[in-house]
């Protein structure tokens, strides 16, 4: 592909549709009250038709304002702690509702937002798709010395990569599909703003729309989890005690959502956000790398720390027996 710096063209294309997709959040889907107001936004050029050279690329150019949040009050914690994931869940569930089954307003985002969100979507990263295999067995041969339960787990790339186009699928909502909405598709911790008094009963705010689009809560919250807690919080079924906390909120809200088809769509996310985690990030992992990492809060917490790296492991596989 074409190069922009050292920025594959293609990536570059990709990041000013999903700064596109913002502007028609911040402008069309803005959802009051939980998140900062854009203030002022400008946009230089445009996507249609989208560009096919560097030149074209450079042209393009989308700037936001937003209102200030008080950093006295708010906080962007990582990883987070029960009192913090019990209300960043209920952040989600509150945005969640505000499209939750609204056929006309899913429609409208069908034909502006990305027709899958997140930015992890098969459709979107289909490229890394093909080294899943591969992914899985650098990764597994890097911590096998450090957690001898993966020699048992030499398959576990081999099972994401059969079920995917499935797991993508099932997960593709349409405006008329039950218990869709637009979902956020990048809900780590560090796009949200929580009360650093974790007392409060101020509900936070959400930040940074560029993968939402149409799709299905649990999503959110499988991804949620995985980039924002530390091994312990999945022990003694803290998974999934964390899950019904968010159902339980999202219920609270007013929407009709059943617990067998929420929870069989949560362990298809974690099987999805699983692949991409997998063969977007883990394929140059390695302990030493986490080490590195340890300290960003950008950075998927199962990115960044082996005991969360395996906790994961254990989630997909648990996830793959419960489905498939």
């Amino acid at each position: 592909a074409s190069e922009r710096g050292s920025i594959p063209f293609a990536d570059s294309l990709r990041d000013l549709i999903s700064n596109e997709n913002e502007l028609d959040v911040y402008t069309k889907f803005f959802p009051r009250g939980l998140a900062p107001r854009c203030v002022y936004h400008q946009k230089t050029g445009a996507l249609d038709p989208l560009p096919e050279t560097d030149e074209q690329l450079s042209e393009l150019g989308y700037l936001f304002l937003l209102e200030a949040v008080d950093t006295d009050v708010y906080c962007q914690p990582s990883p987070l702690t029960v009192p913090q994931i019990h209300k960043s869940l209920s952040l989600l569930a509150r945005f969640h509702a505000t499209t939750f089954g609204d056929a006309p307003k899913l429609t409208e985002a069908a034909s502006l937002l990305h027709k899958n969100g997140s930015y992890w979507s098969l459709d979107k990263r289909s490229p890394e798709f093909k080294d899943v295999e591969d992914c899985w067995t650098t990764f597994r041969s890097k911590f096998l010395p450090l957690y001898p339960f993966l020699e048992d787990e030499a398959d576990l790339g081999a099972r994401i990569s059969a079920v995917a186009s499935q797991v993508a699928a099932e997960l593709s909502a349409t405006p008329s599909s039950p218990g869709a909405c637009v979902v956020h598709g990048d809900a780590k911790s560090l796009n949200m703003f929580l009360p650093k008094d974790e007392s409060s009963p101020l509900p936070g705010f959400l930040i940074d729309f560029q993968w939402s689009g149409l799709g299905y809560p649990a999503l959110d919250v499988a991804m949620h989890i995985t980039h924002s807690l530390p091994a312990e919080a999945f022990e003694d079924g803290g998974e999934m005690k964390l899950v019904r906390h968010y159902f339980e909120e999202l219920k609270g809200q007013g929407c009709d959502v059943d617990w067998k088809v929420f929870e069989r769509q949560y362990h298809l996310g974690v099987i999805d956000f699983g692949r991409a985690v997998l063969t977007i990030f883990w394929r140059s992992a390695s302990p030493d790398e986490f080490l590195r990492k340890a300290g960003n809060s950008n950075v998927t917490y199962a990115n960044r720390n082996a005991d969360a790296a395996m906790a994961f492991v254990g989630r997909i596989k648990r996830s793959l027996d419960k489905i498939f």
